[in-house]
């Protein structure tokens, strides 16, 4: 069980790895309004730092 759980945390690291690359490629990286980019990276922070409590 215990090897099952380990194999699913990495599984769900790796795909929320994925999510927040898109995310900040999509929204933060390309960008136009300097304003917008400042929001998303506060959004993309907040989850980052929900998810590592």
């Amino acid at each position: 069980v215990l090897q099952q759980l380990a194999a699913i945390r990495g599984a769900v690291n790796g795909m929320m790895l994925q999510v927040i690359q898109g995310h900040l490629t999509d929204h933060v990286v390309k960008e136009p309004d300097e304003k917008q980019r400042e929001a998303d990276l506060e959004t993309v922070m907040q989850v980052i730092k929900s998810y590592l409590k």
